[in-house]
């Protein structure tokens, strides 16, 4: 949970408090602040996942279809946060990373 909305409550401000002035900074602060409602979405969904299952005795009949709503939403929003990293210009897989 605490990697899910560190990218919502920290990583976002520090775009915008942060960011240049270059084409590419204005560049990938207008994908962030594109992209932002889309990852808000699945944070609250993540926490509203946890916390639902997190109560003592909660009916679990549900489980495995939530789990795969929810894979689905974590699964657009690491593709979200990869079109982040690539408009900033790192490199998105440990190969390249290791290299």
């Amino acid at each position: 949970m605490d990697y899910i909305a560190l990218g919502h409550f920290e990583v976002y401000q520090c775009l915008e408090d942060h960011a240049g002035e270059s084409k590419k900074c204005q560049r990938v602060r207008r994908l962030a602040k594109e992209f932002y409602p889309m990852i808000a979405e699945t944070t609250e969904a993540a926490i509203a996942f946890n916390d639902h299952y997190a109560s003592p005795g909660q009916e679990t009949d549900t489980l495995y279809a939530d789990l795969s709503q929810l894979g689905e939403q974590l699964a657009t929003r690491i593709e979200l946060e990869d079109r982040l990293i690539n408009a900033v210009g790192y490199p998105t897989n440990t190969e390249t990373l290791l290299q």
